[in-house]
């Protein structure tokens, strides 16, 4: 995955079919909330070995569970 970096202002990067948008120091990816879930309210993680589940929460919230 290649990600530009470097520049001082809000952008956008395509890869994949999928935009990253950059934080203003451009060197943070931030993914949107939207393309995680794609409709639902819970996503798996995985990390290593362990898995995670992300919840969006009715109060539109988010929750981390291991």
């Amino acid at each position: 995955m290649r990600v530009r970096r470097g520049c001082k202002q809000n952008m956008a990067t395509t890869i994949d079919d999928k935009i990253i948008h950059l934080t203003r120091a451009g060197s943070v990816p931030a993914l949107d909330s939207t393309e995680i879930f794609q409709g639902g309210k819970e996503v798996v993680i995985r990390h290593g070995e362990e898995l995670y589940r992300l919840r969006l929460t009715s109060s539109n919230k988010l929750i981390l569970i291991k």
